[in-house]
């Protein structure tokens, strides 16, 4: 669909570039244009549901989710009733452990003048935190988990 818009694009440019605009009616480029507009929403509403009921393959979910990130923050700052119980429930993709990367892919549609995601902050405050830590915790256990914590493998 997305490429049918495109093809239709590029020969309206064509068009207009060998001035032949006059052989296209109006009436059948804006049919065209809201053709292509529908069929780009069509496709939007179709991601939507998709992400709505699935959580894999994984790399599909990132391409539908960023696809449709735009959208989803719209519809949440929208909903001024919603809760985040109500947007877990509408999105499960942000309860599956990967969910973090969708929270990132968000952030940057809400804040795309901020350099660095949430998660990629988090990760420098923990190497500065970790040993801070290590110097106040006495118990072996808690020293075991905050090593696994610190190990660079953990996230």
């Amino acid at each position: 669909m997305f490429n049918k818009f495109k093809n239709n694009l590029r020969k309206y440019k064509q068009a207009v570039q060998n001035k032949k605009l006059s052989v296209l009616s109006s009436s059948s480029l804006s049919s065209t244009a809201e053709e292509a507009v529908r069929d780009i929403s069509d496709l939007l509403m179709e991601n939507v549901e998709w992400l709505k009921s699935h959580c894999d393959p994984w790399d599909e979910v990132i391409s539908k989710w960023k696809a449709t990130s735009v959208w989803r923050v719209e519809s949440i700052k929208k909903d001024s009733e919603s809760s985040l119980a109500s947007i877990l429930d509408a999105w499960p993709g942000f309860k599956d452990p990967r969910g973090f990367d969708l929270v990132d892919i968000d952030f940057e549609t809400m804040f795309p003048q901020v350099e660095e995601s949430p998660s990629e902050k988090f990760a420098q405050l923990k190497k500065k935190l970790i040993p801070l830590f290590g110097m106040e915790i006495k118990d072996k256990y808690s020293k075991g988990l905050l090593k696994k914590l610190g190990d660079s493998n953990t996230n």
